[in-house]
């Protein structure tokens, strides 16, 4: 499997990958509709996104990637954002951004996308980057502390009215490895 930048020759592999999510997580398959619509459009605009241009209000430069398997399927798509330097960004949203497949679920595929997004980030020169999770979301957050993620808290999120956990992940890999234990930490968000 590898990421690949976002490409037209893959539109059939993507809308499935929309059509398991519109299915199994309708609430995320909202993110990809636009693929459905206007499928080159949209492979443009994560192009431009890439390239820092044509940004709306409260983005910031970002990469967007594909994981392939060797079937041609899209297992996972990752968003790395150069910086988060937003106060959303700098909150909720973080550096990275991830999407399992529903049917890729539970195999592992969201650890080695975060390893492959690390060494990704790395050559960005970002050392350190904000991720965060549902705090329901026991898959992810475990596959964020198999990656080294360290917890910083738990939040109430004021977008998705929901607790979110905060992590921060070293982009380098250590040559130690320690254990994590999680403690309930509450972070408190400045009023905007």
């Amino acid at each position: 499997m590898e990421f690949v930048s976002p490409t037209s020759v893959l539109e059939s592999a993507f809308l499935r990958f929309y059509k398991d999510f519109e299915l199994s997580d309708p609430i995320n398959s909202l993110t990809y509709e636009p693929a459905r619509v206007a499928f080159k459009k949209y492979v443009n605009r994560l192009k431009d996104e890439a390239q820092g241009i044509n940004h709306s209000e409260g983005k910031v430069r970002c990469n967007h990637y594909w994981l392939v398997n060797d079937y041609k399927e899209i297992m996972a798509v990752l968003r790395i954002r150069h910086h988060i330097d937003t106060p959303y960004l700098s909150l909720e949203g973080g550096h990275i951004g991830l999407d399992v497949s529903p049917r890729f679920r539970n195999q592992g595929i969201a650890r080695k996308a975060l390893s492959l997004a690390k060494q990704k980030l790395h050559r960005l020169d970002i050392d350190k980057v904000l991720i965060t999770a549902d705090e329901s979301n026991f898959a992810a957050r475990k596959a964020i502390e198999a990656s080294g993620g360290e917890f910083e808290c738990i939040f109430e999120s004021r977008s998705l009215y929901k607790p979110i956990a905060r992590y921060w992940l070293a982009t380098q890999t250590t040559q130690t490895t320690q254990t994590t234990q999680t403690t309930q930490v509450i972070c408190f968000a400045e009023s905007a």
